[in-house]
């Protein structure tokens, strides 16, 4: 045998032990990504259970504020307004129109443009200027209504 038959029996030796290693290696990593892949579905479970459940408490925390805010609206709105109105839903109506009239003259507005706004007739806006002419925080600027807590607000004479 010539040298040249000792370098191919030694290069095939070598490339049997190089399949049979790469062999063995595919194994190792089929199970080893399997496990991974394992460990992915179950993070990725537990990522879905978690958000769903935030996803519901973020729901009730969301109803129960604006409950709340509801509810407070409304306390606010008996504090504020003390006399009725009469015993019809009319009275809630014009007393959420007196709120809604403070809140849109924040910025002095005249009496044409609270009516136009809230599309009243002199009836009507008579009653809420009965009503909101006893609220602490009313102003006449001139011939302008307006309302904020320090008249800080009531200064600027643009309207909106």
């Amino acid at each position: 045998m010539s040298t040249l038959d000792y370098i191919n029996i030694i290069m095939g030796i070598a490339s049997i032990l190089l399949a049979i290693l790469s062999a063995v290696l595919t194994i190792v990593f089929f199970f080893k990504s399997t496990k991974s892949q394992e460990a992915v579905s179950d993070a990725s479970k537990k990522i879905e259970n978690k958000t769903d459940y935030l996803e519901k408490l973020f729901d009730k925390i969301y109803k129960e504020t604006f409950s709340l805010v509801r509810e407070h609206s409304i306390a606010m709105q008996k504090h504020i307004f003390k006399s009725e109105f009469g015993t019809t839903n009319d009275s809630v109506k014009l007393k959420q129109l007196c709120f809604d009239v403070m809140v849109f003259a924040k910025t002095p507005k005249t009496k044409q443009e609270i009516m136009a706004q809230f599309e009243l007739d002199d009836t009507i806006f008579n009653q809420i200027h009965e009503q909101i002419v006893s609220f602490e925080n009313f102003q006449m600027k001139g011939d302008k209504y307006c309302f904020g807590p320090t008249g800080n607000e009531c200064m600027s004479e643009t309207s909106n």
